[in-house]
């Protein structure tokens, strides 16, 4: 009750935070999931709720970005490449699990397609509507499932302690800072693969955590165990096939995210090229007679690179001859930054047919400003959309 009529009292807007997920879920189990994240502490709850309205009233202006490809500014299929992060299948319980592959993160390939501002607003899509989407979906199956609850699935598999950079920080703590306005939507947690130094890590951080939080979560080194666990909670049909079930992969789960409805497939690399040097892409692209190939490339590089598509090792004509030559944009001096910023860029490069073997050949031109030491540079998301050929 105390809860509630300090609601009153606080910018009606609130309201509008509290309730975000009313048209799925009803009220006693809204007003629960907020007082349990501060063990009831009714002030607490108020005074966090005030003090993130105007970062809730700014999404909201934007309806909470309902079309993901614009708001990152790249394909969220694309984008799911360098960030692992998908629902696939439900729990026996009726829960929507969620499938984070940490160890694949790459921060390079995220920065080289969008911005912190947009990948925010990605972030309130996956609550506002893609998590509504699956509740609903589950709802549909089973009209008895009430709570907004997910199962997330945390895989470690290939994560290095180097790997752990400020970038990737960053993109971690924005994702928890929008997951904030959606407290305990978390019914429980598995850690698969985890690394050594992560396994001791976690015995020093779960002594600071909250031990309801904690007993939700289970950490598994061994990937034998962590399939058996997984198994336990999610029926064999629907966990996906890289996991031993019977759904689909990631990989193709991540790809049928695309707007295309005629895209076959989607073949994406992130290629480095050193500093005045030459470099080919590491993979392959095979093309049957009847396809065709988009090839877009996202980068924020300070240093420009002329990039070749080739099929069957010749250079395939741009549409344009600046169209090869990709590098960063500038965002200009201004109130919210002391200097000039990279932006990414997304340069459309050339149409190929098959039948034939793409590759890619960058050639970083040294052309970035010593002021620009410090900035990534050398990085380049190639992106290859395949679609059958018009001819």
């Amino acid at each position: 009750q105390k809860f509630l009529r300090g609601l009153k009292l606080l910018d009606p807007g609130v309201m509008n935070q509290v309730y975000s997920f009313r048209d799925v879920e009803e009220e006693p189990y809204t007003i629960c999931r907020w007082l349990r994240a501060t063990k009831f502490k009714a002030d607490d709850i108020l005074q966090r709720l005030a003090e993130n309205q105007a970062m809730f009233e700014k999404a909201q202006a934007n309806d909470f970005y309902p079309k993901p490809d614009e708001t990152i500014g790249a394909p969220v299929s694309v984008f799911l490449t360098q960030y692992p992060f998908l629902p696939i299948g439900s729990a026996r319980n009726g829960c929507p699990v969620n499938y984070f592959m940490a160890g694949k993160i790459n921060p390079e390939g995220i920065w080289s397609m969008t911005t912190v501002d947009q990948l925010e607003g990605f972030f309130w899509w996956s609550f506002m509507w893609k998590m509504k989407a699956e509740v609903r979906k589950a709802q549909e199956q089973d009209p008895d499932f009430v709570r907004m609850e997910g199962i997330n699935i945390l895989d470690l598999k290939g994560l290095s302690s180097s790997a752990l950079s400020s970038e990737t920080m960053d993109v971690i703590k924005l994702s928890s800072k929008v997951a904030d306005f959606f407290p305990e939507t978390l019914h429980c947690m598995l850690i698969l693969n985890a690394p050594g130094f992560f396994s001791f890590s976690w015995g020093l951080i779960k002594k600071f955590i909250d031990p309801r939080t904690a007993a939700r979560i289970q950490v598994f080194s061994s990937e034998t165990k962590g399939i058996e666990a997984l198994k336990g909670l999610i029926e064999t049909s629907e966990i996906p096939e890289d996991y031993g079930g019977g759904n689909i992969s990631t990989h193709d789960a991540f790809a049928k995210q695309a707007a295309n409805p005629a895209l076959l497939r989607q073949e994406v690399e992130l290629i480095h090229v050193k500093r005045a040097k030459t470099t080919k892409s590491k993979n392959v692209w095979n093309l049957q007679k009847d396809e065709s190939m988009s090839v877009s490339v996202y980068s924020r590089s300070v240093s420009g690179a002329k990039i070749v598509a080739q099929l069957n090792g010749q250079a395939v004509s741009s549409s344009s001859a600046s169209s090869e030559v990709v590098q960063c944009q500038w965002q200009p001096a201004g109130e919210n930054h002391g200097g000039t910023k990279p932006l990414p860029v997304c340069v459309e490069l050339a149409t190929i047919n098959g039948p034939g073997m793409v590759t890619m050949e960058v050639q970083d031109l040294d052309n970035a400003q010593r002021a620009h030491n410090g900035m990534s540079r050398g990085y380049f998301l190639v992106v290859g959309d395949v679609t059958k050929s018009l001819s």
